[in-house]
């Protein structure tokens, strides 16, 4: 074989495969073509079993609607047959009671006695009366068989809401007494607690302003847990109602006093006090240090002060910190040692 016709085949096969693949290319894209067809088959199968399922479901409500028509239907025909033979025994009745009618008015001539026209219905009337009662009937429409059973659970259930609304009407007034109960008992409490606090307020003010008055105000006497309080200062000036109008030790002086009041009521076993005299001139703050020193013997005061007068004076340790060469001090003593802390520091 020569080399020209090697060529020659090798390039017939090339083009042999090239138009397979293009044939197989063709091929997949069918294949995909019929899967997106099947898949949009699916969808609507989808759909129409949807609408199948819904259709049966309208299939099955109109059945058993047709169904309790037809019972209705056979309901009503039971109740006119029963209706026709009433009739008929009432017209059986009826004739029974005129021949009955006859046979006294027989008697009534016989015994020759005259009975009034008026008090005597004719059989005309009684027919006509008949006939209206009938109609009257009509108006009324079909009769529920079960309508005194369910008048009689409706009676019952009326009956026991009505019992459930006295017991709750009762229950309600009990909790309103009781709501007035606890809020009597709430503002004794308060005015009792108020009493003692201000009582306090007052006395520790007077100690440590060195004289003057304060007191607490309720806002609202008559419904003081309603209302708000107000403190009334006399520092010798006159009451002062407002705050603002102190100056700041004087301010200083009328907090503390109420915070110690207030911890005086119900009384803690330690206390931590952070630069509260940092505001108070030289009398408040000695005034202070007798007033914590005295406080002193039933809880313990620790007590941050940025002065180095007149608390420590009343203070049963002192301890100080600095710092020396990069490394912080600390040293405490007794008060009797304070000169030697002062003179280290």
């Amino acid at each position: 074989m020569t080399k020209e016709t090697k060529e020659f085949q090798i390039k017939d096969n090339s083009e042999k495969i090239n138009d397979a693949k293009n044939d197989q290319n063709q091929l997949l894209d069918k294949i995909n073509e019929v899967k997106e067809q099947i898949l949009k088959h699916e969808e609507e199968i989808s759909l129409l079993e949807d609408e199948r399922l819904e259709l049966k479901t309208k299939l099955n409500k109109l059945v058993g609607q047709i169904k309790t028509e037809e019972k209705t239907e056979e309901q009503l025909v039971h109740e006119r047959t029963e209706l026709d033979k009433k009739l008929y025994q009432f017209r059986v009745d009826d004739e029974k009671t005129q021949q009955e009618i006859n046979r006294i008015d027989e008697e009534i001539e016989k015994l020759n006695v005259k009975v009034p026209e008026d008090d005597i219905q004719t059989l005309e009337d009684v027919l006509k009366t008949i006939e209206e009662l009938e109609k009257e009937i009509g108006k009324l429409g079909p009769v529920d068989p079960n309508a005194i059973e369910k008048y009689n659970m409706e009676a019952k259930r009326r009956k026991d809401l009505f019992q459930e609304k006295k017991q709750v009407e009762k229950e309600k007034k009990e909790i309103i007494k009781s709501l007035e109960e606890i809020q009597n008992q709430k503002k004794i409490l308060f005015l009792n607690i108020f009493e003692k606090i201000n009582r306090s307020f007052g006395e520790i003010f007077k100690v440590l302003h060195g004289g003057g008055s304060a007191k607490l105000v309720l806002l609202n006497k008559k419904d003081p847990l309603a209302g708000g309080v107000n403190i009334e200062i006399d520092v010798g000036a006159g009451k002062i109602s407002k705050l603002i109008q102190l100056s700041g030790g004087e301010k200083s002086a009328t907090v503390i006093a109420l915070i110690l009041a207030i911890q005086a009521y119900e009384p803690a076993p330690l206390y931590f006090l952070d630069e509260i005299d940092m505001h108070l001139d030289d009398v408040h703050s000695e005034n202070l240090g007798k007033l914590l020193a005295g406080y002193s013997d039933n809880a313990q005061y620790l007590v941050i002060t940025p002065r180095n007068e007149y608390l420590r004076t009343h203070a049963d340790r002192v301890y100080s910190l600095w710092k020396e060469k990069g490394v912080t001090q600390v040293v405490c003593r007794k008060i009797d040692d304070y000169s030697f802390l002062e003179a280290s520091v």
